[in-house]
């Protein structure tokens, strides 16, 4: 692969895809999954020793090649603080988790990347994020598992981010 970029959607329903760039440069994703959690007390953590791994297993090949894209969080209306804390907290862990490869990363605001991804889709859509992967990767399934019937929202996310930054 020419280029590859992580999009990372953060968050307890957040994925993770991993798109690359061929030769003729045209982009195919190479990996996709729901955010890695784990149970602890009855509360749900990033599984942040698993995303590591992961991470490093996708980058030892390329890691001149490799670009990580994380969705930059705020708060958001009706979210509590305790929730809007969580949500910071887990999207500097990943941002700890891809510092420490070395390799380039940033981050992009909500708006920024659905100007982008999102220009021509309705407005009125629900999940534009589901059209756009429909539409750019139809031949992909974004279930979260064999038993899921829609498209999970996170990793529609994250797919639409790498794809910006490859489009940027």
């Amino acid at each position: 692969m020419k280029k590859i970029y992580i999009g990372i959607d953060p968050g307890f329903s957040g994925g993770i895809v991993r798109i690359g760039i061929t030769d003729n440069n045209q982009a195919t994703i190479l990996d996709k999954m729901p955010m890695p959690l784990l149970s602890a007390s009855g509360k749900k953590l990033l599984d942040l020793h698993s995303i590591h791994r992961i991470f490093e297993g996708w980058i030892e090949n390329s890691p001149a090649n490799t670009e990580f894209i994380i969705e930059e969080v705020g708060s958001m209306p009706k979210q509590g603080l305790s929730s809007t804390f969580r949500f910071g907290y887990f999207a500097g862990a990943l941002e700890g988790i891809v510092s420490t490869f070395a390799v380039p990363f940033t981050f992009v605001r909500p708006q920024a990347w659905m100007k982008v991804c999102f220009q021509d889709i309705p407005k009125t859509s629900e999940v534009p994020s589901r059209i756009f992967c429909q539409r750019r990767y139809p031949y992909e399934s974004f279930l979260a598992t064999g038993r899921s019937k829609i498209a999970h929202d996170g990793m529609t996310d994250a797919c639409a981010i790498a794809h910006y930054l490859y489009l940027k």
